[in-house]
């Protein structure tokens, strides 16, 4: 191949390998901080010039290192592979077959979108995290790479098996409505709860006064009563209601930035997802890759009659992207889309809460009780007693609470024995769990690498065990 024949990515891909580098700080950030700390104290101590001098070397080092790493690298598109040269102090030289290419993911930014550039990813078997980054390419580039892509896969005789579409189709999407759902059945407003107090504490050291929960609310509620001349007992649920409608704004917005204009799309063996509102991200999963399927139904997303199927390909955790999501569908759609991404696979499986799960042994329930219940009230209520002097009164008020905590672990071991069961069907395994809602995880029974029995003393002269099941994405434990 001539030089003429190799291809360069747009100047912009700097920006792609500087958010390289801080992702690589950030997952180093203590092995990095402490070493520069021991530099500063000695060699004259650490001061706020001396720090900043030192921030600034750094971000000049990875600008020179971001540049160099775009000037160093070229991509070639052959009949039959992509050739990608790339590295500053080492030169490397990667090929890697068209028919070995399982998904090609995607990102646009909104400074990519202004000039019409993506960034791919390409994803091949056993790889835990992508193969290789094309970054700020053309999409007709990334075009032609899927529809390569795609003619080695039908060479192969690749498919996802009966039924599947010989040519692109889009299977599931989102609307408006739907932002709406998933926002108001989302985890978001839990995370921020948890962030407020830190970030009211930082805000009241920059600012020289303390903004707590207690100021705020007391600011917030006199302001209702004077304005709107409320009793207090009405300014308190004004402030409630008010702090839900905020909270609620923020995770549906949260989930518009990421979901807007969802759309899950078909082509042969594998799926390919779309979404996202400044930033427009493709995920990209192969059948063949995936390990797992779950679908789950938290109390929020019941109100919606919603589920939210998740399949994880092997090594998923390890992915920047994570596992494959499909974040609001029906109870009909989740299964109807599950069946479609096992293509052959666990056809006889029901796939969801109601099926023919077999349930573990009932007195699962006590193990539980005594290990939720019992154990952590003794130990607690022993540490209490030997570390003071209490009057009758507090000892009353601590019987009372304990029993009222065995008496919530009794429920909810009560409930999560009745949820949890293994279903076997064909060349499937099912298991379901769950306290209020439900999850169903789903795999073939080929996927299992290895099938681990544990008892423990109380368990064998109950005739009980533990089974583990062993997946490459994750470890399913059943009492059995």
């Amino acid at each position: 191949m001539s030089d003429s024949q190799w291809r360069r990515v747009s100047p912009l891909s700097v920006v792609f390998y500087l958010a390289q580098l801080a992702r690589a700080a950030a997952r180093q950030i203590v092995q990095l901080t402490v070493p520069a700390a021991a530099v500063l104290a000695g060699t004259g101590g650490i001061t706020a010039e001396r720090v900043y001098g030192l921030g600034l070397l750094v971000a000049a080092g990875a600008v020179a290192t971001a540049i160099a790493r775009y000037a160093n690298f070229r991509f070639f598109l052959g009949d039959e592979s992509i050739v990608i040269r790339s590295g500053v102090f080492s030169r490397n030289q990667l090929n890697i077959q068209y028919d070995r290419i399982q998904a090609i993911n995607d990102s646009q930014n909104p400074v990519y979108r202004l000039f019409n550039l993506v960034n791919l990813k390409l994803d091949t078997p056993g790889s835990a995290e992508s193969e290789a980054d094309l970054p700020a390419v053309s999409p007709d580039i990334a075009q032609t790479l899927r529809e390569r892509v795609r003619a080695a896969g039908s060479a192969r005789g690749a498919g996802a098996g009966d039924g599947a579409p010989e040519t692109a189709q889009v299977v599931h999407s989102l609307g408006t409505l739907d932002m709406l759902r998933i926002g108001l059945s989302s985890r978001t407003v839990l995370v921020f709860l948890a962030v407020i107090p830190w970030l009211l504490d930082t805000v009241g050291e920059r600012f020289s006064r303390q903004y707590t929960p207690e100021y705020l609310f007391n600011r917030a509620t006199g302001a209702i009563y004077r304005t709107l001349d409320l009793s207090p007992a009405a300014t308190l649920a004004t402030l409630v209601v008010a702090l839900l409608v905020v909270l609620g704004a923020v995770s549906i917005v949260a989930a518009m930035l990421r979901f807007n204009g969802y759309t899950l799309t078909q082509d042969g063996s594998s799926f390919s997802s779309r979404a996202g509102l400044l930033t427009v991200r493709s995920h990209a999963v192969a059948t063949r890759k995936i390990q797992c399927l779950t679908l789950r139904r938290s109390m929020m997303l019941g109100l919606f009659s919603g589920t939210r199927l998740t399949a994880f390909p092997a090594a998923s955790y390890q992915q920047e992207d994570g596992p494959f999501l499909v974040p609001f569908a029906t109870g009909q759609q989740a299964v109807a889309l599950a069946r479609r991404l096992w293509g052959n696979d666990c056809r006889e499986l029901s796939l969801t809460a109601d099926g023919d799960y077999l349930p573990v042994d009932r007195r699962y329930k006590g193990y539980l009780f005594l290990r939720r219940g019992v154990i952590p009230a003794a130990g607690l209520g022993a540490f209490l007693l030997l570390s003071g002097d209490y009057t009758g009164g507090q000892l009353l008020a601590g019987a009372a609470a304990a029993v009222a905590w065995l008496l919530a672990v009794a429920a909810g071991a009560e409930l999560h024995w009745r949820r949890l069961g293994i279903e076997r069907a064909g060349d499937g395994i099912a298991v379901r769990r769950g306290l209020i809602g439900w999850q169903v995880d789903s795999f073939p029974a080929r996927k299992v690498q290895s099938v681990e029995v544990t008892q423990t003393f109380l368990q064998r002269r109950r005739q009980l065990a533990s089974l583990r099941l062993s997946l490459a994405q994750q470890p399913f434990l059943m009492p059995v």
